[in-house]
């Protein structure tokens, strides 16, 4: 989905300071949703696609409703009929991470 879906549904967009992440430059675009809950979506410089996502979530909701920061991270992108998404998403606790 494009970011111009967000404002469309009714969610804020806002552009936020670069972030250096594992030595890449990345744009940051902060999400607030309709929910009130906010998203970090972390631009790649060089394919332009969401690379990352950082929020504060349940990192497994049904076992545990701690709320830790959560990384997801999306790869293989893939076209079809015209639309590029990722084949492969993973996510990663940033407070268990190294």
């Amino acid at each position: 989905m494009g970011l111009h879906r967000f404002a469309e549904r009714g969610h804020k967009l806002r552009l936020m300071p670069p972030a250096m992440i594992d030595g890449v430059r990345c744009q940051v675009v902060e999400v607030v949703f309709t929910t009130g809950h906010t998203s970090y979506f972390h631009i790649d410089p060089k394919s332009w696609m969401i690379a990352r996502n950082r929020d504060e979530r349940a990192y497994h909701p049904v076992v545990d409703q701690t709320k830790k920061r959560v990384e997801s991270r999306y790869s293989d992108f893939k076209s079809v009929d015209g639309v590029t998404s990722s084949d492969r998403n993973e996510d990663y606790d940033l407070n268990a991470v190294k």
